[in-house]
């Protein structure tokens, strides 16, 4: 895929993130995932509560894959937020999700602020044989700016 191509894909999941829905009574970050061919064509996107309260774009995202029988090996998943770790609620973290899904490549924008996930997300799926790539500065800034208030309750 040419670097044009995945500069519009990650535009695309900034875009997507900004339909973000907040849980109640709790700052949610937004963030928002656009899942791609090797040929840079979106096959779906998601945002963080789109389904419901909490629920993280990238359980959206494959759940709607996998509900159009998508094969996902041979897919690149956009996320503009390191994916995470670890769950409360009996919920399986993203990173889990991802790798069972069977996608292989990734793009992600910022790291997570919580100490609890802060780069752990992307060892982990790099311990898992992905390749893991980040998003360019500059759109990383922007994503920052979006999270502003999320970002500020771990400062």
């Amino acid at each position: 895929m040419n670097e044009n191509k995945l500069i519009k894909l990650m535009e695309k999941s900034i875009e997507i993130a900004s339909k973000s829905i907040s849980e109640k009574d709790k700052i949610s970050p937004n963030v928002g995932a656009v899942l791609a061919n090797l040929e840079g064509d979106i096959i779906e996107e998601a945002f963080r509560g789109e389904t419901g309260e909490g629920n993280h774009c990238e359980y959206e995202i494959i759940k709607k894959a996998q509900n159009k029988n998508i094969e996902l090996s041979n897919t690149v998943l956009f996320v503009t937020l390191e994916p995470c770790i670890v769950r409360g609620n009996n919920k399986i973290p993203c990173t889990q999700l991802i790798v069972n899904s069977g996608i292989r490549n990734i793009y992600i924008g910022m790291l997570d602020p919580n100490p609890l996930i802060c780069g752990k997300g992307e060892i982990y799926l790099r311990l898992q044989d992905l390749a893991v790539n980040r998003y360019p500065s500059d759109l990383v800034k922007a994503i920052m700016n979006d999270n502003k208030a999320f970002i500020n309750q771990y400062s």
